[in-house]
C-alpha cells in the first residue's frame, strides 16, 4: 500500500478536487487498488493508498502477525514529505506490508496514514487487526500513534536506534576524546 499526500492550496482547489473525485473512493487500477481520502485539519491533506497484489499477499503471512518493522525517512524531496514503511520479517527476508508518504512526522499525519491502512486492510497483520510487536525508531510521534491506533501491540526499539542513541549520548560528554568514545561504543555493542 502506498499513501500519498495531496496539498490543496485554496478552497476553490478543494471544491474542484472534491467535485472530480469522491472523498473516499476505492478503485481497482490494473494490479493496484487505489484508495483516496481527504483529511481536514489546519490545511487540506489527502491520502492516496495503493495496494499491489504482492503486498496484499503479504498481509496473510503468519509472520505478519508476529513482528512488524516500521521505519520513517523524512525530507525526501522538495515538499519535505515523510516515507513510512511497514515490513514483515520472514525466512526469505523483509517483505513490505505498506508504504506511506505523508506530509510530516506529526502525530496527526501518522494517524491519518495508519487509520487509512486500518480502514482498508483491517486484518493485514496475518489475518489479525494488529501484530504482536512493532519495532521502530525512537520517534515519539510514531510511537504515540502506534499506541493510539493499535494499543494491543507491544512496542520495541530497534537495536540500531539503541546504538545510535548511545552514540549521541557519548557525544554529549565533551571531556571524552574521540578514542575514548569509540572504545565505549565498541564495549556497548559487544
Amino acid at each position: 500500500m502506498i499513501v500519498l499526500r495531496i496539498n490543496l492550496e485554496s478552497e476553490e482547489e478543494d471544491e474542484n478536487f472534491k467535485n472530480q473525485y469522491s472523498v473516499v473512493s476505492n478503485t481497482p487500477i490494473g494490479l493496484l487498488t487505489a484508495v483516496l481520502q481527504i483529511h481536514k485539519g489546519g490545511s487540506s491533506l489527502g491520502s492516496f493508498a495503493c495496494d499491489t497484489t504482492d503486498e496484499e499477499k503479504n498481509h496473510h503471512l503468519s509472520s505478519s502477525k508476529e513482528i512488524i518493522f516500521i521505519d520513517s525517512t523524512s525530507s525526501c524531496e522538495a515538499s519535505s514529505s515523510t516515507i513510512t514503511i511497514l515490513l514483515s520479517a520472514t525466512k526469505v527476508g523483509a517483505l513490505p506490508l505498506a508504504v506511506m508518504i505523508h506530509a510530516s512526522q506529526s502525530i496527526q499525519n501518522y494517524i491519518n496514514a495508519f487509520q487509512l491502512l486500518k480502514m482498508n486492510f483491517p486484518q493485514c497483520f496475518g489475518g489479525q487487526d494488529h501484530p504482536e510487536v512493532f519495532m521502530s525508531d525512537d520517534s515519539s510521534a510514531e510511537k504515540g500513534t502506534l499506541a493510539v491506533v493499535w494499543p494491543e501491540a507491544k512496542q520495541f526499539l530497534c537495536h540500531f536506534h539503541v546504538a545510535q542513541a548511545e552514540w549521541r549520548w557519548l557525544f554529549l560528554y565533551k571531556m571524552l576524546v574521540q578514542e575514548e568514545k569509540s572504545t565505549l561504543m565498541k564495549l556497548f555493542q559487544a
